[in-house]
């Protein structure tokens, strides 16, 4: 008995108690259920830098490096200079590159075209210059890109239920609710966020507005499966580049805005 009160008085002293605790940012558990995607502020708000990776003299993708930053000012010009590189277990698999700037201080990430911040699948078929791949005759346009969860579900393919190097359940319901959120057919999405990210997939707003109704009769995750596969068949990929993609993540919320690197004209477009 004297132990138990001893015990007892101990955990009540460390801040102890039977029930789990965790952070705000975090979801309590995978049994936790996800109507819409929840994203970062900090990942929402955080600018950062596109370009292309080209091999060097030893083969290595090194990047177009930029001569000023997502923190370039009229009165104060950037002193750009490279910091390290990151090596990367997911994503490109291959190492990138993190810069900083004297003038303004801070660093930034330089990803290649079609990836952003905290993603481990491009989310474009492009690859690391910013080129459209070919992909299997046979197969979607955007295979092998983030959206395979919703292509995969499309057809009747659920990561619970077959052997998927993808990921398990709850990380496909996760992916399709988010490639819901970018495509603008969420159910939380509004009209003007329809007309923008639109515009920037050169993509009829219509099909979009149809495309929402359909998820907002049937919430079932087959349903938003069947409607982001729909809105990818109608992307021209010859029209709408990697970048598209990114800044429509930008439009959704979901990323910071997206610079990108000219090395020709030597100029950073925030679009």
């Amino acid at each position: 008995m004297v132990w138990l009160v001893v015990c007892g008085w101990f955990f009540k002293r460390e801040g102890c108690s039977r029930e789990p605790k965790f952070s705000s940012n975090k979801p309590p558990s995978a049994k936790t259920p996800m109507t819409e995607y929840q994203i970062s502020n900090r990942i929402a708000s955080r600018a950062f830098v596109v370009a292309s990776y080209h091999p060097n003299s030893e083969g290595i993708l090194r990047p177009d490096c930029p001569m000023v930053g997502p923190c370039r000012s009229i009165e104060d010009r950037c002193r750009i200079f490279f910091h390290h590189y990151r090596k990367r277990k997911t994503g490109p698999r291959f190492p990138i590159a993190v810069c900083g700037c004297k003038s303004h201080g801070g660093h930034f990430t330089i990803y290649p075209p079609g990836f952003g911040p905290f993603v481990r699948q491009k989310v474009a078929p492009v690859d690391h210059t910013g080129e459209v791949t070919e992909p299997d005759p046979e197969a979607e346009s955007f295979s092998g890109t983030y959206f395979q969860s919703s292509l995969d579900l499309a057809i009747g393919l659920r990561w619970d239920t077959w052997d998927s190097a993808q990921g398990v359940a709850l990380t496909q319901r996760r992916q399709i609710e988010r490639s819901c959120h970018l495509l603008a057919i969420a159910s939380c999405a509004t009209a003007s966020e329809q007309a923008a990210v639109a515009d920037r997939l050169s993509i009829p707003v219509l099909h979009i507005r149809d495309q929402r109704q359909v998820n907002l009769k049937d919430r079932s995750l087959q349903a938003k499966s069947n409607s982001v596969r729909a809105l990818l068949r109608r992307l021209n990929l010859r029209r709408v580049s990697g970048w598209a993609i990114a800044s429509a993540h930008h439009l959704a919320g979901i990323w910071g805005p997206p610079h990108f690197w000219d090395p020709r004209a030597g100029r950073m477009t925030l679009r």
